[in-house]
């Protein structure tokens, strides 16, 4: 690197004391003279399936051009029924949403044209061919006094009682109406925990929380609002049971399942932590399943990596296998759990054998690594960027430069994803390109794709609704908690 040495301005104080600057060439010229040497191959961009099996690698232009995939009764004709539950004043805000975005929102001219496009409009006509239906019989009102007395209970106990008083037996009072919702709007204060509204509503019907404050609800910085109603009719289909599109390659014999751990809520013990799954299958449908408690005896055996026991992740992984089995009739032909720690030897056992005759399975620990490439030119790695250390482990990119999007998603300097432990039959090319795929599989958003894979994306809420819900409901469907 050279040093420079300039003089001051003559105008400024100490222009006679010369500054020092530093200039270097481009880092690419030093990195390509370097002697080390890496792999880097490209996966393709998955490809997603829209309605007449047309298909295109983005959300939001697929369901523009295409509309959705089909809707889950496999009927000609998409019904969206849509219930709403709160005060008097919260309902017709929430009426007049949907009415605005039942025509279209265009693009806000200060932002990206072509990562925030305009909305085309939620209703029959194309692209989403939707008939939006809002019976007066599906609008429950709630008393405001009894909402505010909810509102300011310190307790947790008791404030889900009376949420379950009030939306709760509303959710479920529609839910039994001889034709009734099949996704109810329930509009609450602020100060109402998403989750303890999910929880008391249980799985009556799917609910969208919508704060009366904001609408509509977003725990990010706020998006113009051609993106919001992209991303509230997004899940509101997906809630509905419409499904939005599909994974053009998915066999629809792939099972794949992230493994966590969050505190036990009503627990004492700080050394009690509750394990759990989010299930994903290729085709896109989700499920949360609770696991076991896990106990330590001291705090530094449980503060940092909780692991099961071999029985425990046995269990657990037979429950996974129970849940494949009843929404696709038959046993998964591929298996692949996730972990965003390493596998101990009891769980890696446990799970391989309740996993025995699986044709295809793998073990795979990914983390977020803080190692980062760089290439030349101004734009970050391309999404889809792998680096192979050897046949079963390297570094993959799930941000990073889109070519479709002519501009980069997710983080400023995008990291690359870690595939540090790779168990059983898959190659690094092949786990790499699953969590890829995964990125395209999160009902909670229109965007080209998540920054995490789905099986590791642990909404907050949905650990909360099942630490309320207790050992009552160990499987909660993601129409449920997101």
């Amino acid at each position: 690197m050279r040093k420079k040495y300039l003089l001051n301005s003559p105008e400024t104080p100490g222009a006679g004391i010369a500054r020092r600057v530093f200039s270097s060439p481009p880092l690419e010229i030093p990195l390509s003279r370097s002697e080390d040497r890496f792999e880097c191959i490209q996966l393709e961009e998955p490809e997603l399936v829209f309605g007449g099996n047309h298909r295109c690698v983005d959300p939001r232009t697929g369901l523009a051009a295409f509309g959705p995939y089909s809707d889950a009764s496999g009927g000609s004709r998409n019904e969206l029924r849509i219930g709403i539950v709160g005060t008097g004043e919260a309902i017709e805000t929430a009426a007049a949403w949907l009415q605005k975005i039942s025509k279209p929102v265009e693009q806000d001219p200060n932002v990206d044209c072509i990562l925030h496009p305009s909305f085309p409009g939620l209703n029959s006509g194309e692209p989403f061919s939707v008939d939006v239906v809002m019976q007066p019989s599906w609008r429950r009102s709630i008393d405001a006094r009894e909402l505010r007395l909810a509102e300011d209970c310190g307790n947790s106990a008791a404030k889900l009682g009376i949420l379950r008083e009030l939306f709760g037996a509303e959710v479920r009072a529609l839910s039994n109406l001889e034709i009734p919702p099949n996704v109810v709007i329930c509009a609450a204060p602020a100060r109402v925990e998403r989750s303890l509204l999910q929880a008391a509503c249980g799985q009556s019907l799917p609910v969208e929380i919508i704060r009366e404050d904001k609408w509509p609800e977003t725990d990010a910085v706020r998006e113009d609002e051609a993106t919001e109603a992209w991303n509230f009719s997004v899940r509101l289909l997906h809630k509905a049971g419409l499904t939005l599109w599909r994974v053009a390659d998915a066999a629809g014999d792939a099972c794949f399942a992230g493994v966590s751990f969050y505190r036990e809520p009503e627990s004492s013990s700080p050394q009690a932590w509750r394990s759990f799954a989010h299930v994903v299958t290729d085709l896109g449908q989700g499920c949360f399943l609770r696991g076991e408690v896990i106990r330590g005896e001291t705090d530094a055996e449980m503060q940092e990596t909780p692991h099961l026991d071999e029985g425990q992740a046995a269990r657990l992984m037979g429950r996974v296998l129970e849940f494949y089995e009843k929404i696709a009739g038959r046993l998964p032909r591929k298996v692949v759990v996730h972990k965003s720690l390493p596998f101990s030897e009891a769980e890696r056992l446990g799970i391989q054998d309740s996993l025995r005759g699986i044709e295809r399975q793998a073990l795979v620990s990914v983390r977020e690594s803080r190692m980062f490439f760089l290439r030349s030119g101004r734009q970050p790695v391309f999404r889809g960027a792998a680096i192979p250390f050897g046949e079963k482990l390297g570094l993959v990119y799930l941000s990073g430069f889109i070519p479709f999007l002519h501009n980069s998603f997710g983080k400023q300097v995008p990291l690359p994803f870690e595939i540090a432990e790779n168990w059983g039959s898959l190659t690094f090319q092949q786990a790499a390109a699953d969590l890829l795929r995964l990125t395209k599989l999160s009902w909670s958003t229109s965007a080209f794709c998540s920054e995490v894979p789905a099986t590791l994306d642990f909404p907050k809420q949905a650990r909360e609704v099942l630490g309320i819900l207790g050992e009552k409901d160990v499987a909660l469907d993601d129409r449920y908690c997101l």
